[in-house]
């Protein structure tokens, strides 16, 4: 079974528990009766399976489209600020930290900032 399958049953089993303490069933068709059956039972457990997986699916691929587009301006922001750099210093410019430069670019392209203002920013940091 896919994990995101198995995120969304236990998400609907935490909502099963709710139910359980407030002694709800959802009505479902699929129902015998049957005193062993769960409080989210059926075709409705498995529809609503399907959609919270759905929303789980939905959520990391727009995470990952938001981490690719930081990605690709952060590579264009440090292309640029190397080369303003360099143009400053004839010794270039060298990353000694790139992780704390790349949190605080994400950090600027997450509130919006253009780029020009990014570079501002890390070049009065170098300098």
């Amino acid at each position: 079974m896919k994990k995101s399958k198995l995120l969304a049953a236990e998400i609907i089993d935490k909502f099963e528990d709710l139910l359980e303490k407030y002694n709800i069933t959802i009505p479902s068709d699929d129902r015998s009766g049957d005193e062993a059956e769960s409080r989210f039972y059926g075709t409705e457990y498995f529809n609503m399976q399907d959609e919270v997986e759905e929303m789980i699916l939905n959520f990391v691929d727009n995470k990952n489209k938001v981490s690719g587009e930081l990605g690709i301006k952060r590579v264009v922001i440090l292309r640029k600020l190397s080369n303003q750099t360099y143009e400053r210093n004839t010794k270039g410019f060298i990353l000694q930290d790139e992780g704390k430069i790349t949190t605080f670019i994400q950090k600027l392209l997450l509130e919006g900032k253009e780029e020009n203002y990014i570079i501002k920013q890390l070049i009065e940091i170098i300098h």
